[in-house]
């Protein structure tokens, strides 16, 4: 059952209709769980910045915002934005495709 409701919220994300996600929602500190590992630890704050650590140092920063369910983060150094869709979120983790991946990722939320 749990595929299914991911399945038809990625449906409905995918044409603009609904996004059960807000902003306020996913804000905090993540560590990843599984899946394709683009961070190892980061961070969405409240006034839009993100950071990353990889062993415990700061690795990559810039901004971050949310549309349509995904999130798009512009890095500064890299001059790049890495964008993923998010597919579940709960208070203490979110389910996420990197836009470029099939691979479901997970993050658990520690702050």
């Amino acid at each position: 059952m749990k595929i299914l409701t991911i399945l038809f919220l990625l449906l409905l994300s995918s044409f603009g209709l609904a996004c059960p996600v807000e902003k306020a929602n996913i804000v905090g500190v993540y560590s990843y769980q599984s899946g394709v590992i683009f961070y190892q630890e980061f961070q969405l704050s409240e006034n839009d910045e993100f950071n990353s650590w990889l062993n415990n140092r700061l690795d990559s920063s810039g901004t971050w915002g949310l549309d349509v369910c995904t999130v798009k983060i512009k890095l500064r150094a890299q001059n790049d934005i890495v964008e993923f869709k998010i597919i579940e979120s709960t208070p203490t983790q979110i389910t996420v495709i990197f836009k470029g991946y099939e691979t479901i990722s997970v993050f658990k939320k520690s702050k």
